[in-house]
């Protein structure tokens, strides 16, 4: 049983060696199926903190898991330690939707919606 294990791992080998080095042919141009990926174009920066003040705030589901508050107070805390700005934690239930806030932009999501009003700067 080990000369059939040792036999075809050199089998294996020397295949690997001969389409590595184009000595046997294989096909490059696989179609896996589905969509092409496309990358996406930044058509407009969203800057979130400027001059130590933001107009926005994190948000996070009105029924988040402990993941979920975790992960929206470590994002919380790293914008803190980047920028000197702290961003308030609010649940989506405390947002105003996009329709309702006449500094969003209509296409904007609520969670990319602005605060209703300016956060002073807090530095760390």
């Amino acid at each position: 049983m080990t000369i059939v294990k040792f036999i075809c791992s050199v089998l294996a080998m020397l295949q690997f060696a001969g389409m590595t080095l184009n000595i046997i042919p294989f096909p490059k141009d696989v179609d896996y199926g589905g969509t092409a990926y496309v990358e996406p174009q930044v058509s407009e920066w969203l800057t979130l903190i400027e001059n130590g003040t933001s107009r926005y705030s994190i948000v996070r589901g009105a029924g988040a898991g402990p993941s979920e508050v975790t992960a929206a107070n470590e994002l919380q805390k790293y914008l803190e330690q980047i920028s000197g700005v702290r961003l308030v934690v609010r649940t989506d239930a405390a947002v105003p939707s996009p329709a309702k806030s006449s500094s969003a932009k209509p296409t904007e999501k609520a969670r990319c919606t602005p605060s209703t009003a300016p956060l002073s700067a807090t530095k760390a």
